[in-house]
């Protein structure tokens, strides 16, 4: 019995360190992983990158009116072709007509003021004329009448002389009674004239001050008169401007068509408010298309304004050649993109808005150029790129390699690399991620 045990016992570790060393033998077998892997080539072709995008008008325009009302009448609809200068919609222009009619009002009562105003200047003007003319005559007044008070006063003067020789006479009984009485009456006669050329001066010299106050009354009245027709001509230039303006607003109250082009859309309806600025329709101006793309980073700086492209309509199945008319100086926040419009000269092709499109450009430069799929760059924790290449090749077996490269530009979904890696390497192209340096590996196929 003991005997058996012992024997089953044996056994069992016989067989156990068969089957661990059986194990150990399949452990210590070596896995060889195998991977894809494309050859590095140059070409000296023409590099070109492609990019998609849409056809867009070459020029879009919200339109609306210039001031607020009710909309009267929409004379287009959704699709329509339209002209320059062709009536779109129009306001009620009752309120418009009514401001132009108060304004022409403001206007005329402006021009009647500013003629009042020439005609007291013309009365003021004729006043001070008839002044001067009163003011000479008065001079010539005075002067007379200085001329009459001289001599009267020399009369008199000789007069008294000759009343105080009778005088004495008299008194000697020289002279007779009538002869003295008489040179009295002219001494007398001589002291009136006096008195009269007196008053005659005086009256003069009145007139003469009357005629000054008046001259100066009538320059007044004419400063004032050139005074309220200097703002009667700015009231009237005011008014004029406000007919002007009520003009302008009431023409403000049709919307017509900037350029000829599709109404795209139409955001009022009849009867409704609008406000000033409030967009009506929007106006697609299709004479000429552009093609809309988003260029990337990486490649933005190899184009510039007038430069060449091609352009693919999908649905036409046509290529046409193009100009590069605008470059966004900003990204987008696409991915780092770039908007680019590219124009096109619509022909007779029926080409349409919104159609897509594939825009190639060709660059001129034909020095050599290395590219390799996306998925076979990959990125460290430094941010530099960097490949997995395969070498020391051998019975189609190779050890992994890491190349840091540096790249420039994204062409046909390939990436363009500028140095790292040359000619006849052969570069890991799937499954990156779950290699490593150093590790073992087979080729399976060449990437196509």
């Amino acid at each position: 019995m003991n005997l058996n045990i012992k024997k089953i016992t044996f056994i069992a570790i016989i067989v156990l360190t068969i089957i661990s060393c059986d194990k150990d033998k399949k452990d210590t077998s070596e896995i060889i992983k195998t991977v894809k892997y494309e050859t590095v080539l140059g070409s000296n072709d023409k590099a070109t990158q492609k990019f998609s995008g849409s056809l867009n008008p070459y020029l879009q325009s919200n339109l609306s009116f210039k001031v607020n009302g009710s909309i009267e009448k929409v004379y287009v609809k959704i699709g329509d072709k339209v002209k320059k200068g062709q009536l779109l919609a129009v306001l009620d222009k009752n309120p418009y007509r009514l401001q132009v009619e108060q304004a022409i009002a403001g206007y005329e009562q402006g021009k009647a003021s500013t003629l009042n105003s020439s005609l007291v200047i013309t009365e003021a003007k004729t006043g001070i004329a008839q002044a001067k003319t009163g003011i000479a005559q008065a001079e010539s007044a005075i002067k007379q009448a200085e001329a009459m008070y001289n001599s009267a006063v020399s009369s008199q003067t000789l007069a008294k002389k000759e009343f105080e020789r009778y005088k004495q006479l008299y008194l000697n009984d020289n002279i007779a009674q009538n002869i003295y009485d008489n040179a009295k009456l002219s001494v007398e006669q001589a002291n009136a004239g006096v008195e009269q050329a007196k008053a005659g001066l005086a009256q003069a010299k009145a007139v003469y001050a009357e005629t000054i106050a008046k001259q100066a009354q009538t320059q007044s009245q004419y400063e004032q008169s050139k005074a309220g027709k200097s703002a009667s001509n700015a009231v009237l230039k005011s008014t004029l401007t406000q007919v002007e303006l009520a003009k302008l607003q009431l023409s403000y109250t049709e919307l017509r068509a900037p350029e000829d082009g599709t109404i795209a859309m139409q955001m009022a309806q009849e009867n409704e408010n609008v406000s000033a600025g409030m967009p009506i329709f929007r106006l697609d101006v299709d004479e000429k298309l552009q093609a809309e793309i988003y260029v990337s980073e990486n490649f933005i700086n190899n184009i510039k304004l007038g430069d060449k492209a091609n352009i693919f309509i999908n649905t036409l199945n046509q290529n046409f050649e193009g100009t590069i008319t605008e470059i966004g100086n900003s990204s987008t926040g696409f991915g780092g993109t770039y908007i680019v419009k590219v124009g096109i000269d619509k022909s007779n092709s029926p080409l349409k808005i919104g159609m897509g499109v594939e825009v190639k450009f060709i660059s001129e430069d034909k020095a050599e150029v290395i590219t390799l799929p996306l998925l076979s760059v990959n990125e460290d924790n430094n941010k530099e790129k960097f490949v997995y290449v395969i070498e020391n090749i051998q019975d189609n077996q190779g050890v992994i390699a890491k190349k840091k490269i540096k790249i420039r530009n994204i062409i046909n979904n390939r990436i363009e690399v500028i140095s790292g890696v040359t000619k006849n390497e052969k570069v890991v192209t799937a499954g990156v991620n779950r290699i490593v340096e150093g590790q073992k590996v087979k080729l399976y196929e060449e990437a196509k």
